[in-house]
């Protein structure tokens, strides 16, 4: 292939040459030149001086026609290429999908096996449950039978008990009645002791409230003799607090005149560092001011470098944006040409193999015609069937009728015939005799 190309450029500049000198040949030649008729004219040899500029830039348009139509046809193998590659693709993601599709059918299988087992687990379980709940009705049942005799019994023996209950209580009544006309004798002669003793008691309280009476005007008469007291020593301590009044607010005039001064003084000190502070504060707005106004102005500029750069480089990606679609529209347009050659191709390829398929079965059919004799018993237009297995040069291998013509002489004839028409003349395609003529049914019917 790299040797056809080598060929192909001074080929093609060869032939350039020479259609040039032609072309220069016939311009320099006037057919409208008037024709004498004085005799023969002198002998005139005509040169002509090409350039060598115009040649050589001829051959480099040329050369550049022949690299853009060799960068075409990579471009269409390339485009080839990523079609192979992504039918590759596709086809490994259809069998992921797959391979996804029976993971997931035999996940669901398990888990409806799962479910299966579950579900007779749960069966047995119950099953097991109502067992051992009839066990237990039974139970039940003989646990009732069994308590309601217990509790006829129990109803006897407590009837029984009822009756001793009674004649008991009625042997109890008669003791407490006994022991009530006792309890009342005791709890009067009780009452009788009890009166005496609260007389003794009230008597003794009244002593005792004499007592405490005595105790009291003792301690009043304490208490009025010490708060005589106490109203004296107040006495001198309200004149002693007065005095210590009068001194201090005496001190805190002198202190609320000297605050009053400071005061003044702070205000006027305050006043001047406000002027001050006012004066800075108005110096560092104005300078505020400025920078903003500065600082406004490079953001305007700013904004406007950044707005022409975006337009600069929108117009850019609009551009590569229509490169790229130009060269996809031509990547398209050539891959649907390379498409459409490979379609025509293989549409004339599978009429030639159509054609060379015939023309082997006629051959075929025609070599075993001239090398088969009729037998004399058969008569008629007969026609067998015939499978035949060849070897890779034609060679029979094997010739079997399959499909009888009811003629049995008929049919070893044709057989024969075939056999002796080794080697059978086949096609030169490879894979056609593969498919075709390695084993193929041949229908002999002999005209």
């Amino acid at each position: 292939m790299i040797s056809k190309r080598k060929l192909t450029g001074p080929f093609i500049l060869a032939l350039t040459l020479h259609v040039l000198l032609l072309g220069v040949f016939m311009l320099s030649f006037d057919s409208k030149s008037p024709v004498f008729e004085t005799g023969p004219a002198p002998e005139i040899i005509e040169a002509m001086v090409v350039d060598e500029s115009l040649i050589q830039a001829e051959a480099e348009r040329l050369k550049t026609q022949q690299n853009k139509l060799l960068e075409s046809q990579r471009q269409i193998e390339e485009a080839k290429r990523q079609e192979d590659e992504k039918l590759k693709q596709q086809q490994l993601v259809e069998q992921q999908k797959k391979m996804a599709a029976e993971k997931l059918k035999a996940e669901q299988s398990a888990a409806e096996k799962r479910k299966a087992e579950e579900a007779a687990k749960q069966k047995a379980e119950a099953e097991r449950v109502a067992a051992e709940k009839r066990k237990a009705d039974e139970a039940v049942k003989q646990k009732a039978v069994a308590e309601k005799a217990k509790a006829e019994q129990a109803a006897a023996e407590k009837r029984k008990a009822e009756e001793a209950a009674k004649q008991k209580a009625e042997a109890e009544r008669v003791a407490a009645e006994k022991r009530k006309a006792e309890e009342e004798v005791k709890q009067k002669a009780a009452a009788e002791k009890a009166k005496a003793e609260q007389s003794a008691a009230e008597k003794r309280k009244a002593e005792e409230a004499a007592k405490q009476k005595a105790e009291a005007e003792r301690v009043a008469a304490e208490k009025r003799k010490a708060d005589e007291a106490a109203k004296q020593k107040a006495a001198a301590e309200k004149a002693k607090a007065e005095q210590l009044a009068a001194e201090k607010r005496k001190a805190e005039e002198a202190a609320k005149q000297k605050a009053e001064a400071e005061r003044l003084a702070a205000e006027k000190r305050k006043a001047e560092e406000a002027a001050k502070r006012a004066a800075e504060e108005k110096r560092k707005a104005e300078e505020a001011a400025a920078e903003k106004r500065r600082q406004e102005e490079l953001a305007r500029q700013k904004a406007e470098a950044e707005k022409r750069e975006a337009e600069r480089l929108s117009e850019l990606a609009r551009q590569q944006a229509e490169k790229l679609r130009q060269e996809e529209e031509a990547r398209k347009q050539a891959a649907a040409a390379a498409e459409e050659a490979r379609k025509q191709a293989e549409a004339k390829r599978q009429q030639a193999l159509a054609s060379a398929k015939d023309d082997a079965k006629k051959a075929i059919a025609s070599k075993v015609e001239r090398g088969w004799v009729r037998p004399f018993s058969s008569q008629g237009q007969l026609k067998c069937t015939i499978k035949v297995k060849l070897l890779s040069d034609g060679t029979v291998m094997e010739a079997r009728v399959v499909s009888s013509s009811g003629d049995a002489a008929f049919d070893r004839s044709a057989e024969l015939a075939v056999r002796k028409a080794s080697p059978l003349p086949i096609p030169r395609d490879r894979e056609l005799f593969n498919k075709e003529f390695k084993e193929f049914n041949f229908d002999f019917e002999p005209h």
